[in-house]
């Protein structure tokens, strides 16, 4: 017998029907016993999951015989199929609603950042692929709808803006302009693993797994509270490249602890490209420009930066316009 619990949903799984009739029984006394709790006739029974689906935190499962073995498979249940397809409908019509290209923008991006949130999530079923091809032409229909008069398209300049790895390769990806839109279709199942608790999730090998949540965390944030949205979606990328790291002193950063620097800078005519940007932290940033000399005292003493570092910020101060610093 194996067991499953998020909050005060549970799936009990037996080897036969016998077993989970008694389990079924046993269950609800001592709920009704032990906590003063009444289960819910309509969501709770006993499922043969060899005959019919039995769903679980938006997930519906089935077992299935297969080379003379059982093995379970997962699919999206329609319920939540259902939802999300209302979820990005209303999206898609936020996105048409105004003319202004900012405006747009930003709606794409919470659109971008719902797609990556339903990958993130339900890319533990088996079936995820086919759950979501069948609403993915539909979908496609709609942004073509609401889009067709504003440059969406199949292809862009993708220089202009950094893609993340996971949509790079496909071809069902779409633009407006230079600005990509996600394809809900394309998603391929991940194994499920039991997340580790890290105890120094600071430490050089955990690195890349911080590195990857701030991503998914910025993808679903930064690029929708901003208006320079291809400058927040490179920043995203370059900080990627960097592997989390400020460009000038090497520590590691978290999505607040950074902010994107032109290293070319945009009063020298400097763009919003990849190329452009780099990764610097709050503290170092501010060093590039400061021109106070109890400002720099200041920074430099909380920084401590070596030689290496020094003459890699002298860098910075002279592309930026301002005077090399000497200790």
């Amino acid at each position: 017998m194996h067991h499953v619990r998020y909050a005060d949903d549970f799936k009990i799984v037996c080897t036969n029907r016998e077993e989970a009739e008694k389990v079924f029984i046993a269950t609800q006394l001592w709920l009704k016993e032990e906590l003063k709790l009444d289960i819910s006739p309509e969501k709770s029974k006993v499922t043969d999951i060899s005959v019919e689906y039995t769903e679980f935190l938006g997930f519906k499962i089935k077992a299935i015989l297969k080379r003379h073995k059982w093995v379970g498979v997962s699919y999206i249940a329609d319920k939540t199929k259902s939802r999300i397809y209302t979820m990005l409908a209303k999206q898609i019509s936020n996105i048409g609603k105004h003319p202004d290209t900012e405006y747009m923008h930003k709606e794409i991006a919470k659109y971008n950042a719902m797609v990556m949130g339903v990958h993130n999530y339900y890319q533990i079923a088996t079936g995820v692929s086919l759950s979501l091809n069948t609403m993915a032409l539909t979908v496609l229909r709609k942004l073509y709808t609401a889009l067709k008069h504003k440059g969406f398209s199949k292809t862009s300049d993708k220089s202009a803006i950094r893609i993340p790895p996971a949509y790079m390769e496909t071809r069902q990806i779409r633009f407006v302009g230079d600005y990509p839109v996600f394809p809900i279709g394309y998603c391929s199942t991940k194994t499920a693993v039991q997340q580790k608790v890290v105890e120094h999730p600071y430490a050089e090998e955990n690195r890349h797994q911080l590195v990857a949540q701030q991503i998914s965390k910025m993808w679903s944030t930064k690029t929708y509270q901003v208006c320079k949205i291809a400058f927040v979606v490179n920043c995203i990328s370059r900080y990627a490249a960097q592997h989390g790291k400020c460009a000038i002193t090497g520590q590691f950063l978290l999505m607040d602890e950074f902010e994107g620097h032109h290293f070319n800078p945009r009063y020298k005519g400097g763009a919003d490209e990849y190329e452009n940007i780099r990764i610097l932290s709050k503290p170092a940033h501010v060093l590039v420009r400061a021109t106070d000399p109890q400002l720099i005292q200041s920074l430099l003493r909380l920084l401590q930066l070596n030689k290496k570092q020094l003459k890699k910020l002298n860098e910075y101060r002279a592309q930026y316009g301002t005077e090399a610093i000497t200790l």
